[in-house]
C-alpha cells in the first residue's frame, strides 16, 4: 500500500514530502480480523521484500526512524492523543 507507493514514486523521480499540518489517526487494521490481518501483513511484508530487497526496506526503515522531524511528530501526536484520553 503507501510503502510501495512511496516506493515507486521515488523511483519515478518525485520527491517524498511530510504534511506537518495535518493530523492522521491509523486505527492499527481495524479492517480485518487478527489471523486474517496477520496472514495479509505477512504476504505484504513478502511482496515488499521480492519487489525492492532486504537492503533497501532496512535503509528506509532506518531512514524513517532517524528522521529528527518524524521525531518530533511522534513526540507531538503522544502528547495529542494523551489530551483527547
Amino acid at each position: 500500500e503507501e510503502n510501495d507507493y512511496c516506493f515507486r514514486a521515488v523511483d519515478a523521480g518525485f520527491i517524498l514530502a511530510i504534511a506537518t499540518h495535518t493530523y492522521i489517526f491509523h486505527a492499527k487494521s481495524k479492517s480485518y480480523p487478527s489471523e486474517k490481518r496477520i496472514g495479509l501483513m505477512k504476504a505484504g511484508s513478502e511482496m515488499l521484500l521480492s519487489l525492492y530487497g532486504r537492503d533497501r526496506l532496512s535503509r528506509s526503515v532506518l531512514s524513517m526512524q532517524e528522521n529528527s522531524i518524524l521525531e518530533n511528530l511522534r513526540e507531538e501526536s503522544k502528547v495529542f492523543l494523551e489530551t483527547k484520553q
